[in-house]
């Protein structure tokens, strides 16, 4: 196919372009300005014709694709679609070869085109630009320094040219030699992180981490294998305790395999690997997560990374639904539009951390420390606070139908226009915390402590919500559980 191709009439057309234009230039050096001009625009129009036939005589020629049967070729056209299909593969890479070689071909023509208008400044310049002042009888006495002058300058304005295109040149070998050696790099790495040493897949992780700040352009492959090294590292979050009929399963296994019964597996570490760690520390780097604002998050569901330090961390839109982050450190961390639907944040510290919208329905949030953290309209449907201590928190607009503040320390938050049916606040230590506009349907916080009769009165109350004995006494909380007004609270 390539050989008719270079043998066709539109090649040898575009060929022969190629020659008139060097013969318009090199006739322009003794003719006239004017006939060395229209010399050049003649080869220009030959130069198009040609392209125009070339682009044509392909279109058909690879639509034409031949079918090699035994001793003889038949032509198949556009309409046979079953067979086209087939070919579609060898037709793409011959249009890849002929679009190369007619790439050559017309850098070959600009190269001749720069060329001869080159010599022709240089020659025919002075007469162009200066002929008024150039006496031809006496070029050999003073005209001939003007000529003289006017050509060194051309000259070295072409040289200033070809400095440039060097440079050019130059750059882009650099870019070609750079993208070479992050490719090894990042091939290097990999090796690493496949190693069986612990401290060898830790440089593997540092190694990629020096690959994004040298080359950010690497930041989504780089975010994708390290994502894949943690849920191929860290454990799984084990689906049950040791009851009964796993036990009796695990016997019979035994049985079948003639062996002894196995022992229940062993509880997870409770601090993920150091190699482990390294890798989320890469993952919630801020300015990587900014750098990959509209790709998809990493997927750590169900994984137990219990004890990981996440201080200052970046994990917004990660899905972490079920995953165990008991005793983790997310201090001041960016939970923003975070999947944390049944997670296990027990014992941990989310403290200055922004979970603004936020899922952790479910959540287990037992014994945690939440100073000023921010729940703004984060859906937290049967979360549990036992115990916590809550302080200076913002529950603006937060769904917490369900959820369960028993024992917990609630100081200095606001809970306005939270959405708190059936919560259940029993033992709660209250104090100092704003309860304006929020829903309190079905509530249980009769045996809370604190309670504060000004800030209770400015929620939204019903006959179900359940309120200490001596708040009964106030004649405007009676009245505001009959006659509540129909809830601010927007879903």
């Amino acid at each position: 196919m390539i050989s008719q191709v270079r043998n066709s009439t539109p090649w040898r057309r575009l060929r022969l372009a190629a020659l008139v234009l060097a013969a318009a230039s090199g006739a322009s050096l003794l003719l006239a300005p004017a006939w060395g001009t229209a010399g050049l625009l003649l080869g220009a129009a030959a130069a198009g014709t040609a392209h125009a036939q070339l682009s044509d005589s392909l279109r058909w020629r690879l639509l034409r694709i031949w079918h090699a049967r035994p001793g003889q070729y038949k032509y198949v056209y556009g309409h046979r679609r079953a067979l086209y299909r087939q070919t579609e593969n060898k037709r793409q890479k011959t249009a890849r070869k002929v679009k190369q070689h007619y790439k050559t071909a017309l850098a070959f023509i600009a190269f001749v085109v720069l060329a001869g208008s080159a010599v022709l400044l240089v020659l025919r310049g002075p007469w162009w630009f200066d002929g008024k002042y150039i006496d031809r009888e006496g070029l050999r006495s003073g005209s001939a320094a003007l000529v003289t002058g006017l050509r060194t300058a051309l000259v070295q304005i072409i040289a200033a040219i070809g400095a440039s295109v060097a440079l050019l040149y130059t750059a882009r070998n650099y870019r070609l030699t750079r993208r070479g050696q992050v490719t090894e790099r990042f091939t290097k790495a990999l090796e690493r992180l496949g190693s069986d040493e612990m401290y060898v897949r830790i440089g593997g992780v540092i190694a990629l981490e020096q690959i994004l700040q040298d080359a950010p352009e690497q930041a989504l492959h780089t975010t994708q294998v390290l994502s894949a090294f943690v849920r191929r590292r860290a454990p799984r979050v084990q689906s049950g305790s040791d009851t009964l009929t796993t036990r009796i399963a695990r016997a019979r296994r035994a049985a079948k395999g003639h062996s002894a019964i196995s022992d229940p597996p062993p509880p997870p570490p409770a601090t993920p690997d150091e190699d482990v760690q390294a890798a989320l520390t890469v993952l919630t780097q801020p300015d990587l997560r900014r750098r990959l604002a509209d790709q998809a998050a990493p997927d750590f569901s169900n994984l137990h990374l219990a004890g990981a330090f996440f201080a200052e961390a970046d994990l917004s839109g990660f899905n972490l639904s079920g995953t165990n982050l008991s005793g983790a450190n997310l201090w001041k961390a960016r939970l923003v539009e975070t999947n944390l639907e049944n997670a296990d944040l027990s014992n941990g510290d989310i403290s200055r951390a922004n979970c603004t919208y936020a899922q952790m329905d479910g959540a287990n949030l037992h014994k945690t420390f939440c100073a000023r953290t921010n729940f703004t309209r984060t859906g937290m449907h049967g979360a549990n606070f036992t115990h916590g201590y809550i302080y200076a928190a913002l529950f603006a607009k937060t769904r917490l139908e369900g959820a369960i503040f028993e024992s917990a320390k609630i100081d200095e938050v606001d809970f306005t226009d939270a959405n708190l049916r059936q919560a259940n606040f029993s033992n709660a230590e209250i104090s100092d915390s704003n309860f304006d506009h929020a829903m309190l349907e079905g509530a249980d916080l009769s045996e809370a402590q604190g309670v504060d009769v000004e800030h209770i009165v400015a929620a939204i109350l019903s006959e179900s919500t359940l309120l200490p004995e001596e708040i009964y006494t106030f004649a405007e909380i009676r009245k505001r559980m009959r006659n509540s007004p129909p809830p601010r609270w927007d879903a």
